[in-house]
């Protein structure tokens, strides 16, 4: 087995330094699709274990937190390793930059006679919410950086903006764009 492995390897090797090393790593859709599945499947199961091992049935809000910090370390960590395994050239720090866009609906604020189980509903919702778009953000940003090239062709940019209202910060809108 271990041979097999080591001659696949070669194989490989010797097939990606046959192409020009440009080529070898463009932005890949179906790359990106399996980055953005395995990373949702990876960032599921870390959440359900952290909250299920952290949950002691009466009090379960610092669990839920807790649990969702372990996703947001683990699943920009788990779409860089299967990006990279499928030959990506892209950066676990562009990972966590698109991670880190995913945190937008915590920016969204209670109105102000809000009750405490409303709140809890809202935070709730946002934190689904944000543990959905993990992985495709994540995923989007490993792959326009896998591809330097493909960025400038593209002109991808990344923005973050302010909103506010009449009494001041309201929230922020992020954005990832492109030209196709």
């Amino acid at each position: 087995m271990t041979k097999l492995i080591f001659v696949s390897f070669i194989l490989f090797s010797s097939v990606a330094s046959a192409q020009p090393h440009d080529d070898h790593a463009r932005f890949s859709g179906k790359r990106l699709a399996i980055e953005i599945i395995g990373g949702e499947l990876t960032g599921a199961l870390v959440t359900g274990l952290t909250f299920n091992a952290l949950c002691n049935g009466e009090d379960c809000l610092g669990s839920a937190f807790a649990a969702f910090g372990a996703n947001f370390a683990v699943t920009p960590l788990a779409v860089w390793g299967i990006g990279a395994a499928m030959g990506g050239e892209g950066s676990l720090g562009y990972s966590y930059l698109g991670a880190s866009l995913a945190l937008t609906p915590f920016s969204v604020t209670g109105s102000a006679d809000e009750s405490p189980s409303d709140a809890v509903n809202r935070v709730s919702i946002e934190a689904w919410v944000s543990s959905i778009l993990l992985a495709p953000c994540s995923a989007i940003m490993y792959e326009a950086s896998s591809h330097g090239s493909w960025v400038r062709e593209h002109q991808v940019n990344v923005a973050v903006r302010t909103l506010h209202d009449r009494e001041g910060l309201d929230g922020a809108a992020a954005m990832i764009s492109g030209r196709w």
